[in-house]
């Protein structure tokens, strides 16, 4: 049982002011590609499933472009007889019910399997049995639905999917307002994989539970992640970063102290020798002579 494990691809996700030749917004332009190299990825790789543990969409209320792409690349995987298993994250999920959850989209769709409501869903593919359970706002209910997860010994495999941050000797979070943050003895016992979202960097806070991180760079403190998906092997054990290589992000500082504008200039120019298309910040500190 191989699958890839892909999540936070925020599709719908802009930011600044750079337009491309189509009149698109460069950074949304770039999550949908980053989106579609997953898809890409898994079926030259001929995985079993791909998992996606939430955040596809980047709001609980995504543009009709972003709606349609999503719909196009989930039917290719469809069309492969690729199961799509997606829970919702913090931000694809509303905070009232009332609203409606955007991962409908798909529940009729073959092969595809939205996980979106307050209770743990399974989903079985050969011999593995995958639960996930959808973004709950409140804590209480979210950890009611953790602690209802427990694997099937029906089963050879057994996975679990949250989109959570996840606290112990390191803490796992993006610091957004709606996140929740369990300790990491609340994760699911018994499985043989966890597969988690929320956290955008590539790591295992606990034994056999892995965020896939963000196939994109979405903010700065990203830069120097390593983004991509995660080639999951149950037969063996073996986690496998699968890399992708987006935009590039570059974070350049500079201290100003007694330098003069030119002299500042010079100084960002030499340093500055980046790759075409990447994005780059740059910390000035001090005060410059006139």
């Amino acid at each position: 049982m191989r699958f890839l494990h892909v999540s936070d691809s925020h599709l719908g996700y802009s930011a600044y002011n750079a337009i491309d030749e189509r009149g698109l917004n460069k950074r949304e332009g770039d999550v949908y590609r980053s989106f579609e190299w997953a898809v890409d990825k898994a079926l030259k790789l001929g995985v079993d499933a791909v998992v996606h543990s939430g955040d596809l969409f980047d709001s609980i209320r995504p543009s009709n472009r972003a709606i349609t792409f999503a719909l196009e690349q989930v039917i290719r995987l469809s069309d492969a007889d690729i199961p799509f298993i997606v829970i919702s994250g913090n931000h694809d999920t509303p905070r009232m019910r009332k609203t409606g959850a955007v991962l409908r989209i798909f529940q009729h769709l073959k092969n595809v399997h939205p996980i979106y409501g307050i209770s743990p869903s399974s989903v079985a593919v050969k011999d593995c049995l995958f639960t996930g359970t959808g973004f709950v706002p409140e804590e209480e209910g979210f950890m009611s639905a953790v602690k209802s997860m427990v694997p099937d010994s029906k089963y050879r495999f057994n996975v679990a999917i949250l989109h959570v941050g996840v606290s112990g000797l390191s803490v796992f979070k993006t610091g957004e307002f709606n996140e929740l943050v369990v300790p990491e003895g609340s994760i699911p016992k018994g499985f043989d994989y966890v597969a988690l979202g929320h956290y955008h960097d590539q790591v295992e806070p606990v034994k056999n539970c892995w965020y896939a991180g963000s196939c994109e760079r979405l903010s700065f403190s990203e830069a120097n992640q390593q983004k991509g998906a995660l080639l999951v092997n149950l037969d063996n054990g073996v986690v496998e970063a699968v890399p992708y290589h987006g935009r590039p992000m570059c974070i350049f500082e500079i201290d100003a102290s007694g330098k003069n504008a030119n002299e500042v200039m010079t100084q960002f120019e030499e340093m500055a020798d980046v790759e075409e298309g990447a994005m780059v910040s740059v910390k000035i500190w001090g005060v410059c002579e006139s």
